[in-house]
């Protein structure tokens, strides 16, 4: 992932940009079809008795209005998350309808099978999600470092890291003994503000070596970009 950095240390700051791309997971499913006829107990006799959903009236009641509020907010919701978006309708309903009249198709050790291997299919799928995200985002970066590498005032070091000065100072240097209190603004590739913070302490044991680089490049009072 192309990281672009902006270092402004003054005498307590440091400014950051960082480039980042939201993970995307879209898991496909099945899209059978159960008629929208259901069966469940009669409250009544016991008996078994069929319905369609949509020949319901109305709900009027209280209970009839709170039971359809709160099964279109519960599905709603479901809807809303990306693994499970397309969610089949009629089989989730017949669901509830079998939880409702205790019978079920599967047993409680076939729905936790079940239930097992959708989370290992979202887990591949978020895993082949990351691998094309991992790899978009490096040829992005390997393009972009290598036509800002011939920008003029851009510096780059033997490890790859470029950078620019954007204030020069004749501070204190940086070294690996410090921990400095930093001021810094974080951004994606886009130049999209993702953090900042006016007054942060940082410990140089906790950061990635590109941020020591950086760092360690810098003095008091000066202000560098980095990438």
């Amino acid at each position: 992932m192309l990281r672009k950095i902006i270092f402004a240390i003054t005498p307590v700051s440091l400014i950051f940009l960082l480039a980042g791309c939201p993970i995307l997971i879209e898991p496909s499913v099945l899209d059978d079809v159960l008629p929208s006829v259901a069966q469940m107990i009669s409250d009544e006799g016991g008996d078994l008795y069929t319905f369609s959903v949509s020949d319901l009236p109305t709900p009027s009641t209280l209970e009839e209005r709170f039971s359809y509020t709160y099964g279109y907010m519960l599905y709603n919701t479901l809807l809303q998350q990306d693994e499970i978006a397309n969610l089949n309708a009629p089989y989730f309903a017949k669901g509830a309808l079998d939880a409702n009249a205790g019978s079920a198709i599967f047993t409680a050790d076939e729905m936790n099978r079940i239930l097992f291997e959708v989370q290992l299919m979202l887990l591949q799928i978020a895993q082949q999600e990351l691998e094309a995200l991992s790899k978009a985002n490096y040829e992005y970066a390997h393009a972009f470092l290598e036509e800002n590498k011939t920008r003029e005032g851009i510096i780059t070091t033997e490890s790859g890291l470029q950078y620019t000065v954007i204030e020069p100072s004749d501070g204190p240097h940086m070294d690996l003994s410090l921990s400095p209190r930093v001021r810094f603004t974080l951004t994606d590739g886009q130049g999209e503000v993702v953090d900042s913070a006016e007054s942060r302490l940082l410990s140089l044991g906790n950061l990635t070596p590109g941020f020591i680089e950086g760092l360690l490049l810098m003095n008091v009072g000066g202000r560098y970009r980095f990438w």
